[in-house]
């Protein structure tokens, strides 16, 4: 009897073991084990290593162009630590391309040339298109140039384009469906500075 005793409590320690054994080893979860293969396979997709992705490769489309007609600067400030603060009045200009027509008076561009001639600028502005419809654009970016000129871009100056490098990332907002595309996608703009106005080139990237 004792012994049937004994034997009960060794096969119950054993169970036990076997049962803290199974389920910290993840056999005792089956959502476990079901979730376990679904990380292999998500929604039908197999899961790949980064190296044997497909991805696609990015292309640029010019859709329009723009030559702002613009002001004398306004200068707002001057000092060592953060260079030359000015507004540049945008007031008129043509749109050509994609979209057509023109720059609406009252965009400005917000610059500050630091003392080693880099520009970081913010314009905001509007266009009126041929077909009525409207489109506001916020572009961001940056100029720099070559730095044998860089006094003199610092000094609010104007250099020859070729020694600078020019380029904006665009945002736009729209008030009609057929120009959600803008929205929609990432654009980037590169610029030229001329006495009296500016050049942008706005291309889609695909």
């Amino acid at each position: 009897m004792k012994f049937m005793l004994h034997l009960e409590k060794i096969v119950f320690i054993a169970a036990t073991i076997f049962v803290i054994f199974f389920v910290n080893c993840g056999g005792g979860d089956l959502s476990s084990s079901s979730n376990t293969t679904g990380s292999a396979d998500l929604a039908g997709v197999r899961m790949e290593s980064a190296e044997s992705i497909n991805f696609p490769q990015p292309h640029l489309e010019e859709c329009f162009r723009i030559e702002a007609i613009v002001d004398t600067p306004v200068v707002i400030g001057q000092d060592n630590i953060h260079g030359l603060r000015r507004l540049i009045p945008v007031v008129s200009g043509i749109v050509t391309g994609k979209l057509k027509g023109i720059v609406l008076p009252g965009g400005v561009d917000s610059q500050v040339v630091r003392p080693d001639g880099f520009t970081e600028l913010s314009a905001r502005y509007g266009i009126k298109l041929d077909d009525g419809t409207s489109v506001f654009i916020e572009n961001n970016g940056i100029r720099r140039v070559d730095p044998k000129y860089a006094a003199e871009v610092a000094a609010g100056n104007i250099v020859d384009p070729k020694h600078v490098y020019f380029a904006t990332v665009p945002k736009f907002e729209v008030y009609d469906e057929s120009l959600r595309w803008l929205e929609q996608s990432i654009f980037i703009c590169y610029a030229t500075r001329l006495p009296d106005k500016v050049l942008l080139r706005f291309y889609q990237l695909h």
